[in-house]
């Protein structure tokens, strides 16, 4: 049945050297290329120029071992003409497949570099890969520890993400195709043999052989097993297969047949009672990936390694929700966990929770203890936190909250959820992010890609802060804050003309009042920009820059393109300042500062920043620090 050792093929380019392993629908080799091949220039035969160093790599022949035989001459037939009519249709498929193939650039991926027909069957040259398959590594040691599952198991999802996003089924994920690289500990996926490909309406692309049907019993779904099915794109195909190969890497037991299981005449005992490493979480990652019915699975590989990554939250959100029911807060505990099943997956530990609940629950009509006056200052604090954007307070004092008060709490929970506080917070530190950004940028006035690339980031995070479902008049501000200072970014070019000389303390005035320390400097005198000056973020530069040449002037049709709302745009020869009152006011604002304030504070804190005696007094400094701090860079 195999190729003999030290067999040439494909002209003399590659030697067998020994046999890796047999499957189903493949032999796989060891063998060497030594070199590349040249069409002469005489004949249509070809030269081989050999390299310096044979590279070592691993040829796949397609053989069948349930219909194929070899002969002497090593040429594979078969014993029924339908047997080798659908063999030359599994032959023409790869062969197909094997071009589409080269074109899978994945570190998760095994690389193939060559395909060819030789012998009435294709063969499939890939990268050599040291390292041992996942199906020897379980056998000989045990079951996979939880990181080493993790890991291999998220990298497998990863790579068939990218196949999937390729229009391509693999169609025999299973323990055997995927090897765990020794120099790295990195899982890769391999053995493309019986992929197909599928158009951009999820049509299959060319033939299918009847003999790909029922690939791998223990490790294809049910579905798998007619012909029709796989004319179309279903990723769930090999979505069952991860979660069945993950089941033996993590119990070390082959999975039963899906057939089986579907008629009930086989049942697969839970990973978490194999292993006691694993728990129910697991034990619901495999029973959503090998649902019987292809529409209950995971729909995406990427949603089966979200599922993986979100097992450590999922367990610290059972602890949390534990701790509430011991604590005597039900109601809470219920929502929680009616949060919890949406957000992760359904477990055990969940449903068991839920009906013990719906059993020691008391109705809120049996509520006969007095409302406390402590309980109530307490509900009030919970509003307040709320609407002051301080959630995890919020979630904390909901906790203590007796039961009477659960129905009055549960439309702030149905809002608090992990989803919409993670959002939240994305995007305040994506606001933070940008304005450091800011902060970091010597010049960027006359650079329009980093002008454009901040202002892209700015559309998205502007996009995000729409989809909020929380209070978010802090990020509100901090969102028109950074519009403003985004905006004053806006390159402005001044020009030499007299008529326009009265502009130029007004521009940089215009400019201070978004919240950026900005001014204006000369260009270089070099014929291409001869008389043309930028904005910059460098007030004393540009501060020296006006004194010592008074013959800077601003066109004011450029300045009028920055639309900037503020009375110092109507009226630009005259410097805002603040009364006697209004000083004083601010003076105490900077000893008793209140964050909650910014929109108020705002006002006096553009016409401080456009004052230059203002700025001098040591106590306002005090102001327009605080203010920095927590309304303009938090």
């Amino acid at each position: 049945m195999l190729l003999p050792n030290n067999t040439f093929l494909d002209n003399g380019r590659f030697q067998i050297l020994h046999k890796i392993g047999v499957g189903g629908f493949g032999i796989t080799y060891k063998a060497l290329e030594l070199g590349l091949l040249k069409r002469s220039d005489f004949d249509d035969s070809f030269i081989l120029e050999k390299y310096n160093e044979p590279k070592t790599v691993v040829i796949k022949e397609l053989f069948h071992k349930a219909s194929c035989i070899r002969s002497d001459d090593n040429k594979v037939s078969f014993n029924e003409k339908s047997q080798a009519e659908e063999y030359e249709k599994l032959v023409k498929n790869q062969l197909d497949e094997g071009h589409k193939l080269r074109q899978l650039d994945h570190p998760n991926i095994v690389k193939t570099t060559r395909i060819f027909k030789e012998n009435n069957t294709a063969y499939m040259v890939l990268d050599y890969i040291d390292g041992k398959d996942l199906e020897a590594i379980v056998n000989n040691t045990g079951p996979l520890q939880p990181d080493k599952a993790q890991k291999y198991f998220r990298q497998i999802a990863e790579a068939l993400h990218e196949v999937h996003s390729k229009k391509k089924l693999h169609l025999d994920v299973a323990p055997n195709n995927i090897l765990i690289r020794t120099k790295d500990d990195t899982a890769i996926l391999i053995d493309f043999g019986i992929s197909q490909s599928y158009d951009d309406t999820g049509n299959i692309i060319g033939t299918t052989s009847k003999l790909v049907v029922g690939r791998k019993e223990n490790y294809s779904p049910l579905e798998q097993k007619g012909l029709d099915m796989l004319k179309s794109f279903y990723p769930t195909f090999d979505i069952y297969a991860l979660g069945a190969t993950y089941y033996f890497a993590v119990t070390g037991k082959v999975p039963p047949d899906a057939s089986m299981m579907s008629a009930g005449h086989a049942h697969r005992v839970l990973a978490s009672e194999c292993n006691k490493n694993y728990n129910d979480y697991t034990d619901a990652i495999i029973d959503k990936a090998t649902a019987i019915k292809y529409t209950n699975r995971f729909e995406t590989a990427l949603n089966f390694k979200t599922a993986l990554l979100n097992e450590v939250q999922y367990l610290s959100k059972i602890k949390e929700i534990e701790r509430l029911i011991t604590n005597k807060n039900l109601q809470l505990a219920k929502i929680e966990l009616e949060n919890a099943k949406k957000n992760y997956l359904s477990t055990k530990t969940i449903e068991k929770l839920l009906s013990k609940l719906n059993t020691d629950s008391t109705p809120p009509n049996s509520q006969s203890s007095p409302i406390s006056n402590d309980a109530e200052k307490l509900f009030n604090d919970l509003q307040n936190a709320f609407n002051k954007e301080e959630f995890e307070t919020c979630r904390n004092f909901a906790m203590q909250l007796p039961m009477s008060y659960q129905d009055k709490v549960k439309p702030f929970l149905s809002k608090l959820t992990k989803q919409n506080i993670d959002a939240y917070n994305a995007v305040n530190q994506k606001i933070a992010n940008l304005n450091d950004k800011l902060n970091q940028t010597q010049i960027i006035a006359n650079n329009n890609n980093l002008y454009n690339q901040y202002k892209k980031e700015f559309g998205l995070i502007k996009s995000e802060f729409s989809g909020l479902q929380l209070p978010k008049n802090k990020l509100s501000i901090k969102l028109e804050n950074l519009s403003n200072r985004l905006e004053a970014t806006k390159i402005i070019q001044v020009e030499t003309k007299p008529q326009n000389r009265k502009y130029i303390t007004y521009a940089t005035v215009a400019l201070v009042g978004f919240g950026a320390t900005f001014g204006i400097i000369k260009s270089t005198n070099s014929k291409s920009d001869a008389g043309s000056t930028t904005i910059v973020t460098d007030s004393a530069t540009a501060t020296n820059s006006i004194a010592a040449d008074t013959t800077l002037k601003v066109n004011i049709d450029t300045i009028k393109k920055t639309k900037i709302d503020s009375p110092i745009i109507t009226k630009p020869d005259i410097v805002p300042t603040l009364t006697k009152q209004e000083i004083e006011a601010v003076e105490a604002f900077g000893d008793s500062f209140d964050a909650d304030l910014c929109s108020e504070y705002s006002k006096y804190y553009k016409i401080i920043t456009n004052n230059n005696a203002l700025k001098n007094n040591n106590r306002l400094k005090t102001f327009i620090r605080k203010y920095k701090e927590s309304c303009l860079y938090n």
